[in-house]
């Protein structure tokens, strides 16, 4: 039988496996967020449940193909579970008012999730936002070499 530890990472994986590496956010989401769930994330404040889960993948899928999110390291203690890992894919949509430019990004995240009985009600991302503008700058001045990159 499995800890609620245990029980937990599998929650977590199967949100980045599904619902992130997969896209398949609209059919995942609702079964495994808390219709009260939060993120303490500015961009998403105001929206609860699976909206979050929904709101956020959905932005990012239409950002970036290729889409992938690798879990370097994951820790479960009672009803806490925190990751880290690295999200990638190609600039391939408007992001943040920057046009695609069709180079690859790599994004190092922290994120810390709490569940109760077996849903996600708590999610508080940290990721490398200076990275990642530093990079969307870059590609954004040498649209040409971002081609070159992915051949």
């Amino acid at each position: 039988m499995a800890t609620t530890a245990e029980a937990n990472k599998a929650v977590i994986r199967r949100l980045y496996e599904e619902v992130v590496n997969q896209g398949k956010y609209d059919l995942v989401a609702e079964e495994i967020t808390s219709p009260d769930a939060v993120m303490h994330d500015a961009l998403f404040s105001g929206h609860t449940g699976a909206e979050v889960i929904r709101l956020t993948w959905r932005a990012l899928h239409e950002s970036f193909s290729e889409l992938h999110f690798t879990v370097e390291e994951m820790v479960a203690e009672g009803d806490l579970v925190a990751v880290r890992g690295t999200m990638t894919g190609t600039h391939s949509g408007t992001f943040r008012d920057r046009q695609a430019t069709g180079g690859t990004i790599a994004l190092r995240s922290y994120v810390f999730y709490r569940l109760r009985d077996g849903l996600i009600t708590e999610i508080w991302p940290l990721s490398d936002q200076a990275g990642l503008r530093d990079r969307m700058e870059q590609l954004s001045r040498a649209p040409g070499k971002a081609q070159e990159e992915r051949d």
